[in-house]
């Protein structure tokens, strides 16, 4: 049977008595209550144990992890970065290209101002960003806590866009916002072509990632 008790500000977990453990070997803990009990209601089911997006398993990966995953985490954000999605412009077509300059310019812009960074759009597939200057943003990451790294690693996979997520984590953004932020293209589309039923199935399942990523960040204060 599993538990749970506050000990030292954090809750444990606890089955036979004795305390949860990741692969690791690290304690399985939430600073948060709410996310404790979530964690309880999800524990023993099997569906939960295989989403990654779970709150159990986004505490899982977040209590699991040690300087050598934290580096490689990191890394991995920062190479994100290059390959943003809301930096593309490969499109033809004008009420496409507005409907995204509109939406993204100016984050683009204020995250670049805030990290000095000189980002580019990029209108060939085979573009690419050049010689940037990460410093900033790397420190950034580095003094994230594992919680908060998760959840802009989680994230910036599940959207293809760090700049999204970094927005998201300073509170400038909800889940809803990122939602339609990231299916404007596919928004668009559906519009002229009508939106099919295994297009609904993905949008439900994206959208449940979304709100599980949220659940975990929101209640981690």
């Amino acid at each position: 049977m599993c538990e749970f008790l506050k000990n030292n500000n954090k809750y444990i977990f606890l089955k036979k008595k004795k305390r949860i453990l990741t692969p690791n070997g690290n304690f399985l803990s939430t600073n948060s209550l709410s996310n404790a009990k979530k964690i309880m209601q999800e524990i023993n089911v099997e569906k939960f144990f295989n989403d990654p997006y779970s709150v159990l398993n986004l505490t899982l990966f977040a209590c699991d992890l040690r300087d050598k995953e934290r580096k490689m985490i990191i890394q991995n954000v920062i190479e994100l970065i290059q390959f943003d999605f809301i930096l593309y412009r490969c499109f033809d077509e004008k009420k496409l290209l507005q409907l995204l300059n509109k939406n993204f310019n100016d984050l683009i812009q204020s995250f670049s101002n805030i990290f000095k960074i000189d980002l580019i759009l990029i209108s060939e597939i085979t573009e690419r960003q050049h010689n940037l200057n990460l410093k900033l943003f790397n420190d950034y990451l580095i003094d994230l806590n594992d919680s908060y790294l998760t959840v802009i690693y989680k994230l910036s996979n599940v959207l293809k866009s760090v700049i999204l997520s970094y927005f998201f984590l300073e509170g400038k953004l909800d889940y809803g916002e990122l939602y339609k932020l990231a299916n404007i293209e596919n928004t668009y589309q559906q519009k002229k072509w009508g939106l099919i039923n295994e297009q609904k199935i993905v949008d439900k399942e994206f959208l449940m990632m979304l709100k599980n990523i949220s659940i975990f960040f929101k209640n981690l204060d």
